[in-house]
């Protein structure tokens, strides 16, 4: 039996000031459009919709020296998490799988994303671990930005 089709959502948000940058929850009305447009498309062509799964990333303020690794930046992250998970949620998402990316990627992507300023990497280091994800070969698979 074919594995269900799979949409990856890449969604990030950045570290500041005690807090997070939470301009990422107003994201989660276009992930509902997403998932609404790409179900509405996999019935029109008879095909069960798609898994609709958001890999969220919260990116440490590395001009202040937090890291990946520093308790400050994991409460945060456990906060970002929460909080994406609760908006998901309150927009009627309930199905979307949510992933912390962190805490999926290996030692060379953050090795990569160590320090990294260049934010839209960051989210194309998340498509590019979907890519490759073991759990989704052998599936239709689409990896795409939040925002688009």
């Amino acid at each position: 039996m074919p594995k269900r089709d799979r949409v990856t959502i890449s969604l990030f948000s950045v570290e500041k000031d005690g807090g997070f940058n939470r301009s990422a929850l107003g994201e989660i009305n276009n992930i509902k459009v997403m998932k609404e447009r790409l179900a509405e498309e996999a019935l029109r062509q008879g095909r069960m919709p798609p898994e609709i799964v958001v890999s969220e990333l919260l990116i440490p303020n590395w001009k202040t020296g937090s890291s990946f690794e520093d308790s400050s930046y994991r409460h945060l992250e456990a906060e970002f998490y929460s909080e994406l998970r609760e908006t998901l949620d309150g927009a009627g998402l309930q199905d979307v799988v949510l992933n912390n990316f962190h805490n999926k990627a290996g030692p060379e992507e953050l090795g990569y994303l160590n320090g990294l300023q260049a934010r839209g990497s960051n989210a194309d280091m998340i498509k590019t671990h979907a890519i490759i994800d073991p759990d989704n070969v052998g599936r239709r698979h689409l990896q795409i930005d939040s925002n688009t």
